[in-house]
């Protein structure tokens, strides 16, 4: 038996269910990316919805390059590497004296990225790599 939730529970919010091989597909150049929740659905209290986050499935074919270095002025970006292997890139920030970092994240590694981190990614090797990508909070998809 579950125990009771400490809180009034909310009867009108429905539990959201995304089946494998559905969501709405966008494509960014050689990136497919599948998504999952784009924070339409999230934070629902009442009437209220704040877009707390949302979620993408990523696929990388092999070899591709990724996009330039950049930022996110308005969320945290998260990666969990579920195929293959990604090759992230963070400059070097003489701010802070931190040198450039290499990272090559496989199969269940997580990756971290904060507002404003300056980052990218690629695919360096010879098979397709996947990987489930959330925003905090959810503007990118917007």
């Amino acid at each position: 038996m579950i125990p009771p939730a400490p809180i009034a529970p909310q009867p009108n919010v429905p539990v959201q269910y995304v089946k494998a091989e559905t969501g709405e597909i966008i494509t960014l150049g050689n990136v497919k990316l599948r998504v999952l929740e784009d924070g339409s659905r999230t934070g629902i209290l009442t009437v209220m919805i704040d877009n707390r986050i949302s979620t993408v499935e990523g696929t990388l074919p092999e070899g591709l390059k990724g996009p330039p270095a950049h930022w996110h002025e308005m969320h945290d970006e998260c990666f969990l590497v579920t195929k293959g292997v990604i090759t992230f890139w963070v400059p070097a920030n003489p701010s802070t004296g931190e040198s450039e970092k290499k990272i090559d994240a496989g199969v269940g590694d997580y990756v971290v990225v904060p507002t404003r981190a300056p980052h990218t990614f690629s695919n360096e090797s010879d098979e397709e790599a996947k990987f489930v990508n959330t925003f905090t909070p959810a503007f990118y998809i917007h």
